[in-house]
């Protein structure tokens, strides 16, 4: 292990939440604060999780986050305390958002834990191909209309 690897892993298992803080003040928010792209009324699962991937994907752009997230996280804490901390933050959203879509009658009948699950893991891929991507613009295009027609599939039209 790097020398001071130790001290960072400390540092980031003691606020895992961190990067999730925001300013008071609005104006200083991320663009691509991830809450803000969600429509108001929420009742439209495919516009909701829509935005949610297109702020995602947004956010794995800016360098920081892309770092953070997609690189150091991973091998600093190790996959499972990485993938335990994405998903306290990550996955009981997606699963409010497929309640909220259920209760609303607009998602089909299906099992809510393991579909936020699914869609969670696509949402990472998805953040993956485009951090490889030589051609981001393109790659974001064909990974929305991918991200749209998947959650049209699970929508009672």
């Amino acid at each position: 292990m790097p020398e001071g690897t130790g001290a960072h892993r400390q540092e980031v298992e003691l606020h895992p939440a961190r990067p999730c803080e925001q300013p008071e003040d609005h104006a200083e928010r991320p663009r691509w604060q991830i809450t803000e792209a969600i429509p108001p009324d929420g009742a439209d699962l495919v516009a909701v999780m829509s935005c949610a991937v297109e702020a995602w994907l947004d956010a794995c752009e800016t360098p920081e986050v892309r770092r953070i997230v997609l690189i150091d996280g991973p091998a600093v804490l190790g996959w499972e305390r990485w993938r335990a901390i994405c998903q306290a933050h990550m996955l009981g959203m997606i699963e409010a958002v497929l309640a909220q879509a259920a209760e609303h009658g607009t998602l089909l009948p299906l099992p809510i834990k393991p579909l936020a699950h699914l869609l969670l893991a696509a949402a990472d891929e998805a953040a993956l191909y485009l951090n490889a991507s030589t051609d981001p613009d393109t790659a974001c295009t064909e990974i929305m209309q991918i991200v749209d027609a998947l959650i049209r599939g699970l929508t009672r039209v």
